[in-house]
């Protein structure tokens, strides 16, 4: 799949978890931190992120992810997210007033970014077994 593509898919799940949480948290702040967390957190747990093994752009082979759920890393790298969406959402808030777009423009960004970084190529190396 192409990374535009999925960029675009990573935007709608991040309008979606904003849909359905902003109607319990009301601080933005909060709501960047928690999207951002949440989006990493729920790809472990709901398998998006095998999908994105077997399928992604920067995977060149076929893999099954065998992450546990319960390691360090994966709060780690969901903290690390978590705050990469309230800095960029931060910003963005400040020009963008609509909620859902500075979501879905975030979800896009960080995708492409992580592309040009090599940051998804080193996730496939490392986590896709």
């Amino acid at each position: 799949m192409n990374y535009v593509i999925e960029s675009f898919i990573v935007g709608i799940y991040s309008i979606i978890l904003c849909s359905i949480t902003s109607n319990f948290i009301k601080n933005i702040y909060l709501l960047l931190f928690l999207i951002g967390f949440l989006k990493h957190l729920f790809g472990f747990i709901f398998n998006i992120h095998t999908l994105y093994c077997n399928y992604g752009y920067a995977c060149e082979k076929n893999y099954n992810s065998k992450y546990a759920i319960y390691s360090n890393k994966i709060w780690i790298e969901s903290i690390i997210e978590g705050i990469l969406y309230l800095f960029l959402g931060t910003i963005l808030h400040k020009f963008i007033k609509n909620k859902i777009i500075v979501f879905f423009v975030i979800g896009v960004i960080l995708h492409i970014v992580f592309e040009i970084l090599n940051v998804h190529k080193s996730f496939c190396k490392n986590r896709c077994v």
